[in-house]
């Protein structure tokens, strides 16, 4: 029970450092190109070399934080690694998602 629970704070750690690295990698996006919007699929024009970076270094506390969550489960079934996929990549998103939307909608009203 006790390892179960060390699991599911590990997991719920390393979410929350992904996401703080790809809210970090949206603010160099947005800052890089401050009147112009960001996709949602690809790079913006004025891409800094350090947003890719922060992108491919905020993927390992995610696919860390799948495992963990697969062995928090108990490593059951297939379904159970998925079910870690889904629950990682929520914060990520979640937070991604709504800075970016705010963004592009103040680019927008202000055009």
């Amino acid at each position: 029970m006790t390892v179960t629970f060390v699991w599911w704070c590990a997991a719920g750690t390393l979410i929350i450092i992904s996401a703080v690295l790809y809210r970090r990698m949206l603010t160099i996006l947005i800052a890089a190109s401050p009147a112009r919007r960001v996709p949602w699929v690809g790079w913006p024009a004025n891409t800094p070399r350090s947003a890719k970076v922060l992108q491919g270094l905020a993927v390992v506390p995610l696919v860390c934080a799948a495992q963990c969550v697969y062995h928090a489960l108990g490593e059951r079934q297939l379904y159970d690694y998925l079910a870690g996929w889904a629950l990682a990549l929520i914060a990520p998103v979640v937070g991604l998602a709504v800075s970016q939307a705010k963004h592009n909608r103040r680019i927008r009203r202000a055009a």
